[in-house]
């Protein structure tokens, strides 16, 4: 969180003293932002939660938290695709009344997912749509940055929670892939631009297919 960014509640603000990396006394990882794919621990989060929840929130058309950040903002435990149902509802329920109250939910790594895989949830209004796509041997900084802007774009695109996951879930994990095999550390996103600009023209390789399998709320 850069400087002057973000406020605290109290009105102290959120600079660079409040972010250094930080080893836990248990050896777990502290990850960064507020989050990572199931971090066991925090960087010095004092009011962040609190700002998100309390002021973010009932401004926000759309929310995409990861398993992790979703637990904390609702305080329930996501360990299945119907517990992360129930939680993203009651993340929705936080956000502006008269908006979309969109919540696009990552790094599903719950037991009701097959193999090596991960999961996506899109849920707004009445309707869930899950998303699977292969668990891939990388690690970088910026995929939930990137799936985040691809998900408004397409949802704004199309008005449609199911197709912008469709077309954002394939494009991130196509982009994902093409860094995978190139044995980068950083996301290749010139030179896999076309992974986006294919979705979008309706071109492109279906990663994965989107399930309608939780019902309503």
């Amino acid at each position: 969180v850069g400087v002057h960014l973000l406020h605290e509640p109290a009105g102290r603000e959120v600079g660079p003293r409040h972010v250094e990396r930080r080893g836990l006394s248990d050896g777990g990882e502290v990850v960064g932002r507020f989050g990572g794919l199931i971090p066991t621990g925090l960087f010095d989060n004092r009011g962040i939660e609190e700002f998100l929840r309390d002021q973010a929130l009932p401004q926000a058309d759309i929310a995409k938290p990861n398993r992790f950040e979703l637990e904390r903002l609702t305080g329930m435990a996501c360990r299945s695709l119907d517990d992360a149902k129930t939680a993203a509802g009651k993340l929705a329920a936080m956000m502006r009344p008269d908006g979309m109250r969109c919540v696009l939910v990552t790094s599903l790594d719950v037991e009701s997912s097959s193999g090596p895989s991960v999961a996506m949830l899109a849920a707004e209004g009445d309707a869930f749509h899950v998303l699977r796509t292969p668990r891939l041997p990388l690690v970088v900084n910026g995929a939930g940055d990137a799936l985040a802007a691809l998900f408004l774009f397409h949802r704004l695109r199309t008005g449609d929670a199911a197709a912008a996951l469709q077309a954002a879930g394939s494009s991130i994990y196509g982009l994902l892939k093409r860094t995978a095999d190139a044995g980068s550390r950083e996301i290749l996103t010139v030179a896999a631009q076309e992974e986006d600009e294919r979705a979008v023209a309706g071109l492109g390789e279906r990663r994965a297919e989107v399930e309608d399998v939780l019902g309503e709320r």
